[in-house]
């Protein structure tokens, strides 16, 4: 559950899917406390994006979530251990698609796409510049990219 404040509207998402806040021009979010996961690139390219309050009941971030925004400031309802496990980088099998592969014949190339699951690392604070964190239950506060 997202809930986005504009110009004293406040308007709630129940679902949102990956890059839905992509490239536009937010400038504060607070995630609702119902929230358990934030989807990959959700804040990708966000670069009015400043201020991010972050419930404890999230307990996955998606991969690059604050790639491309800078001088973000996010409130964590939680721990710093809380946090650091949810924002660790980890192996996730995925399906990725491989383009102009060699065939098997030396000779021969396809430009030909095909999907193939592989292990890729996640990392939820990849892209990010100045990314602030401040801890609410322990007062911990953690910089990224800077």
């Amino acid at each position: 559950i997202v809930v986005v404040k504009k110009r004293g509207v406040t308007v709630s998402s129940c679902i949102f899917a990956r890059s839905y806040f992509m490239n536009t021009t937010i400038k504060g979010i607070v995630v609702e406390n119902r929230a358990t996961a934030i989807p990959d690139r959700a804040y990708l390219g966000c670069k009015s994006l400043k201020t991010v309050f972050i419930p404890a009941s999230v307990k996955q971030l998606g991969e690059a979530v604050f790639s491309e925004t800078e001088n973000v400031t996010v409130t964590f309802d939680g721990t710093e251990r809380q946090w650091r496990m949810m924002a660790k980088d980890h192996k996730e099998n995925r399906e990725v698609t491989l383009r102009g592969e060699w065939d098997k014949a030396p000779y021969y190339r396809t430009d030909e796409t095909r999907a193939e699951k592989q292990t890729v690392v996640v990392s939820p604070m990849r892209g990010c510049k100045k990314l602030t964190v401040h801890c609410k239950k322990d007062g911990a506060i953690l910089r990224y990219g800077f």
